[in-house]
């Protein structure tokens, strides 16, 4: 080989990946790696980064969710309303539009939404509604939860999906994931995040990645429904709650490949198999 041909073979600059998109890339993906999909063990309890930040969140917060909740719902419903009456410019496009210019059935639901939680919070009403048992479940136990979560989710997320993780991973397993499960492979991102870390969070990433047009709606129901069924901290729940944690492995890992199983079957029969 004469020194020319070598010259030209080797890599050039203009072939190299510039630093400072590597660090672009590198950075917040591991962050979000770190947040999003490494499961940390705290004592007896195991969660990913982001659930222990809405955890120490809700600490913090402690009785006040409640009524942060209901100031959300609420000025929710009141933006909502304006948006649809007044059609201000800053609603016509981007994310307020996608928040508050909604259809005649979820306004109708939030402002009944909105309307159930006063009730409970200032305890008057049916009790059918105000009950312990079914509105202070939903404003004292869940809404805080939920609150916190998608909190943090919403600040985080990014740092998983929008910096170039989903499509590297997705360019390594698009073939497997394709021929077992008839998906993209950047949908293995949604699993890893459901079955290592929190369903809810394979829910939020499908749910985006469907809104952003990367899946369609067959794909996006493949994935919710199949993937972000039982994480480890929900498995781990379990355990303990019928006490078998010495058989956790074991029970885990057969949660995993029944679900596995399940999701190979599952997209290719009605009704799955017939969304479009």
């Amino acid at each position: 080989m004469s020194y020319s041909q070598a010259k030209s073979e080797e890599p050039t600059s203009s072939s190299l990946i510039p630093r400072a998109h590597l660090l672009k890339f590198l950075l917040p993906s591991l962050m979000g790696v770190l947040l999003f999909l490494v499961p940390f063990q705290v004592g007896d309890s195991i969660n990913i980064g982001m659930g222990l930040m809405a955890d120490g969140l809700q600490s913090l917060l402690g009785a006040a969710l409640p009524a942060i909740a209901l100031c959300v719902l609420c000025l929710s419903v009141i933006v909502t309303l304006y948006v649809k009456l007044a059609q201000p410019s800053w609603a016509q496009q981007g994310h307020f539009k996608d928040m508050f210019d909604v259809g005649a059935i979820w306004v109708a639901l939030r402002i009944l939404g909105a309307i159930f939680v006063i009730m409970t919070f200032f305890q008057f009403g049916p009790e059918v509604v105000t009950a312990s048992y079914t509105g202070g479940v939903m404003l004292n136990d869940l809404a805080p939860v939920l609150l916190t979560f998608f909190f943090f989710a919403a600040l985080l997320l990014p740092f998983l999906v929008e910096f170039g993780f989903m499509e590297f991973i997705g360019t390594m397993v698009r073939k497997p994931f394709r021929v077992i499960f008839n998906l993209p492979g950047r949908s293995a991102i949604d699993a890893t995040a459901s079955w290592m870390g929190s369903g809810t969070v394979g829910v939020l990433i499908t749910a985006q990645q469907y809104e952003q047009g990367y899946y369609n709606g067959r794909e996006a129901s493949v994935i919710a429904t199949n993937f972000s069924v039982a994480s480890i901290a929900f498995s781990l729940l379990v355990t303990n709650f019928v006490e078998i944690n010495h058989l956790f492995v074991q029970f885990y890992f057969t949660v995993v490949v029944s679900g596995l199983m399940a999701a190979v079957i599952v997209s290719r029969i009605p009704p799955l198999s017939r969304k479009s």
